[in-house]
């Protein structure tokens, strides 16, 4: 495999999916598997499952959480990005679909609260 990242039109191996698969993905569907089971089939389950996502858990998923976007941040160089970004072009670019995003959410929220679940919102 070249350095670049081509392969000549090739398929990658499996070996090759492996080394770049994103293993946290098998531990979220562990887990979810987990509490699935333990909240159907345990007596006290649901109880079981809702104290430990909403207490014991709470502050250890936020460090983490937090621990995560700092970690993708220390990743990221600026330095690299600075010739994708002269003339502006990329920032107006972002600029405009983050914008685009915010409207496109804001005229979900009205249609859903506003007028299709207006009744049920309290």
């Amino acid at each position: 495999m070249e350095k670049d990242g081509s392969n000549d039109g090739q398929r990658p191996g499996i070996s090759e999916i492996w080394k770049r698969f994103p293993r946290f993905v098998l531990g979220f569907i562990a887990a979810s598997i987990l509490f699935s089971v333990i909240h159907a089939f345990v007596d006290g389950g649901p109880e079981m499952v809702t104290a430990m996502i909403k207490g014991s858990t709470k502050n250890f998923r936020g460090w983490l959480f937090c621990l995560v976007f700092v970690s993708i941040g220390l990743e990221t160089r600026f330095k690299d990005l600075l010739p994708y970004l002269k003339g502006g072009k990329p920032l107006v670019l972002d600029l405009c679909g983050q914008t685009l995003n915010i409207i496109l959410t804001l005229a979900m929220a009205y249609l859903m609260f506003g007028i299709v679940f207006k009744g049920a919102v309290k």
